[in-house]
């Protein structure tokens, strides 16, 4: 579930990035542009099924961070931890997709600008939503 969540955040981030205009190829490819580059997340908020209950949070985050290279390729790691996720990215529209040993997330871009990024994802088991998050992401490099 680490992974998904790490993952969940990740395209969120990217997803922000690439809302801006979708209205063309290079529209889509302004996205991809602005999306290019290290972000770090700043707020994370939303809820997920755990015994029968639903627990939510809404915090304040630093040290997660995720880059998206030029060639469509993505790091995300957590500030002082060996842990590493990679794969690659994709954007068609609002919508944002990563890739990474063979798991497909997706995430839905809701705000964009040279500094934030804001993505909403949803995930499912069963064809029941078991979480939902917003990710907040501010440029660093």
């Amino acid at each position: 579930m680490k992974t998904l969540r790490l993952l969940g955040y990740l395209l969120v981030a990217v997803l922000c990035i690439g809302f801006a205009s979708c209205s063309s190829d290079d529209d889509e490819g302004t996205q991809s542009n602005l999306l290019i580059g290290e972000w770090e997340q700043v707020r994370s908020s939303g809820w997920y099924l755990e015994d029968g209950g639903k627990e939510s949070w809404n915090e304040t985050t630093s040290g997660l961070y995720v880059v998206f290279d030029e060639d469509h390729k993505f790091r995300f790691y957590e500030e002082d931890y060996d842990y590493v996720e990679s794969g690659t990215w994709s954007i068609s529209g609002n919508k944002l997709t990563l890739v990474h040993d063979g798991e497909r997330v997706e995430g839905t871009i809701k705000e964009l600008t040279s500094s934030k990024l804001v993505v909403f994802s949803s995930f499912r088991e069963n064809g029941t939503v078991v979480e939902e998050m917003t990710s907040t992401y501010r440029k660093v490099k």
